[in-house]
C-alpha cells in the first residue's frame, strides 16, 4: 500500500506567493469572494497579483 501512494501524482501545484496574494485580496476586498472558481476571476487575479500563479 505504501507505494501505491508513492505512485500518485500531485496536482495541487500553487505558487505559495500567489496562494497568499489571492487569500489577502479576499479578506481586503470580500465583494469579490462570489466569482471564487470561475475562469474569468482566475485570469483577473493572475494579471492583478504578484505571483501570478
Amino acid at each position: 500500500m505504501v507505494l501505491a501512494a508513492l505512485l500518485v501524482t500531485r496536482r495541487d501545484n500553487v505558487d505559495a506567493r500567489f496562494l497568499a496574494a489571492v487569500i489577502g485580496h479576499y479578506v481586503a476586498h470580500p465583494e469579490h469572494r462570489a466569482a471564487i472558481g470561475s475562469q474569468t476571476e482566475y485570469e483577473r487575479l493572475r494579471a492583478a497579483l504578484p505571483g501570478r500563479g
